[in-house]
């Protein structure tokens, strides 16, 4: 194999024009797919970078007069009533929209800032803990006012102190004891911008009817989304409903397929279809390179019919061309790799569609495999015509 990896190496070397047009030809078909796939693999196929992803589900009302009507807001008094009875939940919490809705008071000035209000459990359901201070925790409840910053508004408002936890923040006239900092990055539900989350508690100025938003939760294990369902909908019949929502019924979801279908309805098909298409691009690339190596295959006949002169058996004949191409393949991949790092950069930073919570996307090593993979399939999918094409001649 050394031997004809060497030998290989000297007949690419005197061609070099050639073999730069069909590396690149492989390199843009491998980078492009090696990209569009590093996409689809953060969407569609990684999990959420949460605890126990596929246990997570959200909670929202469905119109049972029109299925096609969009999904309507629980309250927090629903949510209160779902975690004391529901059996099948592992935990459940429940999180507002986040907007404007709060002024902060700081130094003499006034600004709006996008708050979520959430129940005591809130972080629990995807698991991650405050990078400094801690998050809500049951004795909150009774301690008045109370708030997890996010990394942005701590770095952003407050200068990153260092010793924010512990201290306080005017709220709507109200003294907020700040608890502790999520890392830089965290996003959860429909709350990208959220600024910082704060407590509800049984002494809220509001009523707890009047905060709409969101149930979420974790299934106990071996539970499923519609045994779930089953018994909420059991619930929700025995609870007391404001006229505008007599007509709803709770639905109980896979969390990750809603963060999409909050992002675009669309998303999984056009990923899809996206990558289909690069993939066509590739064969067709495939198909212009074993085109070219047949090409340069009728001119090497010569070589081919000395070499068989000398001894050198067919078999022999088809390796040395199969690892031509797999050398090909090779420079070509990792052309295309260096070019799939470039376009997800890109893609990261000109985001020209919008992600959903939860996702990521880079060149990673379960992505690195998919390149390597994709490079050995192109290797035998252009190398095998040109070998047996060219040792047909001898």
């Amino acid at each position: 194999m050394i031997q004809e990896l060497r030998y290989a190496w000297r007949i690419l070397r005197k061609s070099p024009g050639f073999t730069a047009i069909v590396v690149m030809t492989l390199a843009f078909g491998i980078g492009a797919n090696t990209a569009v796939f590093s996409v689809v693999r953060g969407v569609l196929l990684a999990p959420l970078p949460y605890k126990n992803p596929a246990r997570l589900v959200d909670i929202v009302d469905r119109n049972l007069k029109d299925v096609s009507f969009a999904h309507a807001f629980g309250t927090y008094s629903d949510f209160e009533e779902y975690a004391r009875h529901a059996h099948n939940f592992e935990k459940i919490a429940f999180g507002t929209i986040s907007g404007p809705s709060t002024t902060m008071i700081r130094g003499g000035f006034t600004r709006p800032v996008a708050v979520v209000f959430a129940s005591e459990g809130f972080f629990s359901i995807p698991g991650v803990a405050a990078a400094r201070g801690r998050t809500f925790e049951h004795g909150d409840l009774s301690r008045g006012c109370s708030v997890v910053l996010s990394d942005r508004f701590w770095t952003g408002s407050l200068a990153a102190d260092p010793d924010a936890a512990g201290k306080d923040l005017e709220l709507n006239h109200r003294e907020c004891r700040v608890l502790g900092v999520m890392p830089a990055g965290f996003e959860f539900y429909a709350n990208r911008g959220t600024e910082l989350w704060m407590l509800v508690t049984p002494d809220d100025p509001q009523p707890h009817d009047r905060f709409y938003g969101f149930s979420f939760a974790r299934l106990k294990p071996g539970v499923t989304a519609a045994q779930a369902q089953a018994e909420l909908t059991a619930l929700h019949k025995q609870m007391p409903q404001p006229d505008a929502h007599r007509d709803y019924a709770p639905v109980v979801s896979n969390l990750q397929d809603d963060f999409m279908l909050m992002t675009a309805s669309n998303l999984r098909t056009t990923l899809e279809l996206l990558l289909l298409a690069v993939v066509l691009v590739l064969l067709i690339a495939c198909l212009n390179v074993a085109n070219l190596l047949v090409a340069r295959s009728s001119a090497r006949a010569v070589e081919f019919a000395i070499r068989a002169a000398l001894g050198c058996g067919r078999a022999r004949l088809v390796r040395q061309l199969l690892v031509e191409g797999m050398l090909i393949a090779a420079m070509g991949g990792a052309a295309g790799v260096t070019i799939a790092v470039a376009l997800v950069r890109y893609f990261v930073h000109a985001s020209p569609i919008e992600l959903p919570i939860g996702s990521s996307v880079s060149v990673n090593l379960p992505v690195l495999a998919f390149a390597v993979l994709l490079t050995m399939g192109t290797a035998l999918t252009f190398g095998i015509v040109p070998a047996w094409s060219g040792c047909e001649r001898t």
